[in-house]
């Protein structure tokens, strides 16, 4: 049958189409529509679904942000917790040093009057073995020895003898590198001033 219409039509005479073929092409026709239907329905979805995938990841960068500006902010004000108490620390420090500077001098006060009523310096405010009286100066500055007894710093750089030092008072004995790394004893320098 094929045959024969195509020879039909190639001779060009022409055949009424039968109602199944009319029919037929209706369907075709139809089903063609639906199907371009179809495709511009999948087209729009499509580009809805995209939308929404940027609209979703568009809201997680935003959600990514806020969390990012929370977490910074957290961390700023942390640091400016951090930078108060630092000042807060050296106000503090600041305030220290003075009361520290009012009681030295305090105590200088009050050891120079005992020093005036007592006539001269106290034993402790003097070596004992030079009997030169304790000052900032290197060589008499008051060095304090393993058992406790203080000695000016030329004293005990002449008492040093090859890594040992004896002590005139008790006699026990130290040993030590070098004379200028015995302990300085702060109390006596800081009142000796």
């Amino acid at each position: 049958m094929v045959r024969r219409s195509a020879r039909i039509q190639y001779s060009g005479a022409q055949k009424k189409p039968s109602s199944d073929q009319i029919a037929a092409t209706a369907t075709v026709a139809k089903q063609a529509d639906e199907i371009k239907k179809l495709k511009t329905e999948l087209k729009e979805c499509k580009k809805e679904l995209k939308e929404k995938n940027q609209k979703n990841q568009l809201q997680m960068f935003n959600q990514k942000l806020e969390d990012h500006k929370k977490n910074l902010t957290e961390k700023m004000a942390d640091v400016m917790v951090r930078i108060g108490t630092k000042k807060e620390l050296e106000k503090e420090k600041k305030e220290v040093e003075e009361l520290k500077k009012k009681c030295l001098d305090m105590l200088k006060k009050k050891s120079n009057e005992a020093i005036e009523r007592n006539g001269g310096p106290f034993e402790w405010q003097i070596c004992s073995v030079c009997l030169e009286r304790f000052t900032e100066e290197d060589q008499h500055t008051p060095r304090v020895l393993k058992c406790g007894h203080t000695f000016c710093l030329g004293c005990i750089t002449k008492l040093w003898k090859s890594g040992d030092i004896k002590c005139p008072t008790c006699r026990e004995v130290m040993w030590c590198m070098n004379p200028a790394t015995v302990t300085k004893n702060f109390m006596i320098a800081d009142v000796s001033k």
